[in-house]
């Protein structure tokens, strides 16, 4: 299990941004990502900045072809090639994230980050190791949304 865990996150954990190590100093050092890593994390934003473009401009796009095929000739060979686009899309971006994740398993600093992440994940519940886990995952700087949470409110009483 911790395996799959380990692997699933290099392809869709979260990004590191800075690194906080005993040698380092207290300002740390900008977490450098390897080339495959950089190249498939730029090619992913760019894809989803034109998804998201695509996603707006939709009912412009879907109201000009409905114009179009209404008073001129529909063909069916034109949708098959449309439908061959849009298929491409999910590929190129299953691609990205796998090289993304072969880039992260190489890099030794973010395989040290995720058995930190996985560590304090592992203990949510129990508060006794609270500090010791606490602080080796705050000698990383990563996306918030990723982090583990460490409060937990059972003695709550409603009147």
């Amino acid at each position: 299990m911790g395996l799959l865990k380990l692997i699933w996150l290099c392809f869709f954990g979260p990004r590191l941004k800075r690194n906080y190590f005993e040698g380092a100093g207290t300002e740390g050092r900008v977490y450098v990502p390897n080339v495959l890593e950089r190249y498939s994390d730029r090619a992913l934003s760019f894809g989803q900045l034109f998804l998201s473009f695509i996603y707006h401009t939709s009912p412009f796009i879907i109201f000009y072809y409905a114009v179009k095929e209404a008073f001129g000739n529909p063909q069916f060979i034109n949708m098959i090639t449309g439908l061959k686009q849009y298929t491409l899309i999910p590929v190129i971006f299953s691609g990205l994230f796998v090289f993304r994740g072969l880039g992260r398993m190489a890099n030794k600093d973010y395989r040290q980050f995720l058995m930190c992440l996985i560590k304090s994940h592992r203990t949510k519940g129990s508060f006794k190791h609270h500090d010791a886990v606490q602080s080796g995952i705050h000698k990383y700087d990563f996306d918030m949304t990723h982090h583990p949470t460490s409060f937990k409110y059972s003695d709550a009483t409603i009147k």
